[in-house]
């Protein structure tokens, strides 16, 4: 879990949130606020876990959350997630054409990148983005 900072300005309001507990709505609802940040406009909506369920009766309801703070979740689960260096070679990695599902790191993206290999490693742009920095980095 990450404590997500209010990306609309609100700096005592830290609201912490999963980006695994939500999911896309179908149809965003323009005038519903956001959990974390109180702006309106919600995209993403709580999925129904043992956290939710957990909670008393009148605080069951389904958050939901804006783009923007999904976004800022996402990067801030993505930077905590880090693989132990040289763990994945990414001069091997081939770039998908098609969806063969989430990022072997972060869990949170689409996979555009694979390690061809029998690794089976799966990468996120972020992810894959990150790793050759550091290569890079290192002077490999």
């Amino acid at each position: 879990m990450q404590a997500t900072p209010s990306p609309a300005g609100n700096g005592d309001l830290f609201r912490t949130i999963r980006v695994a507990d939500y999911k896309p709505l179908e149809i965003p609802e323009p005038g519903t606020p956001c959990y974390v940040c109180g702006k309106k406009g919600s995209w993403f909506v709580e999925k129904l876990t043992a956290e939710r369920r957990a909670r008393p009766r009148g605080q069951q309801d389904a958050r939901r959350i804006c783009q923007s703070c999904h976004a800022a979740a996402v990067k801030a689960e993505q930077s905590a997630k880090q693989p132990l260096p040289g763990t994945v070679d990414v001069s091997r990695c081939t770039r998908l054409t098609a969806n063969v599902g989430k990022c072997s790191i972060c869990g949170l993206e689409k996979a555009v990148w694979a390690d061809p290999s029998d690794v089976g490693v799966h990468l996120c742009e972020h992810c894959y983005g990150r790793e050759v920095r550091e290569r890079r980095g290192m002077g490999i």
